[in-house]
């Protein structure tokens, strides 16, 4: 969703986005700012990242709610399965989503950018894994870990996209 303009009140949910670039990504055009947007219940699976909120020449983005996502197998080597790739940010909740990827060389599973106020983020209940994390973000990022739980989330067939979890999740 690339926006010129005030956008505001919009909610993305209930989608299934496999193969491709973000699986969700917000920004705004020539200022446009971005308010009151939820991004909830989507599965995002074999994308470079998950979800980005991506700074487009320095367009706010406000009350942005990013929750109960599950995202699969990121790849992008410098994205994470949600980026906050945006300086103007303001009340930004991340609450409940599950970050999973199998790939080497990803950036992180939550990454802010090192510009990027952290007390105007709110992050909580987040479940993160990658077996083959090195730990090291790039020079404009750091990871969040304010929040996050790193364990397994025992898919009960992540090989066949069955991302439901098994009976005795780490949560």
């Amino acid at each position: 969703m690339l926006l010129k303009s005030y956008n505001h009140d919009h909610e993305i949910y209930g989608n299934y986005v496999y193969n491709c670039g973000p699986g969700v990504q917000l920004g705004g055009e020539e200022g446009g700012t971005i308010e009151n947007v939820d991004i909830y219940n989507n599965i995002l699976y074999s994308n470079t990242c998950g979800i980005r909120l991506h700074e487009m020449t320095g367009s706010p983005k406000r009350n942005v709610r990013i929750f109960n996502n599950t995202i699969v197998d990121f790849y992008g080597d410098w994205d994470g399965g949600i980026n906050i790739w945006a300086d103007n940010i303001e009340n930004i909740t991340i609450r409940n989503n599950i970050c999973y990827t199998s790939y080497d060389g990803c950036l992180g599973q939550v990454v802010v950018n090192r510009s990027a106020d952290l007390g105007e983020i709110d992050s909580a209940d987040n479940l993160v894994y990658s077996p083959r994390w090195t730990g090291a973000c790039g020079a404009w990022a750091q990871e969040l870990y304010e929040g996050t739980t790193e364990a397994d989330p025992l898919f009960v067939d992540k090989d066949n996209g069955d991302f439901h979890l098994q009976p005795a999740p780490p949560l």
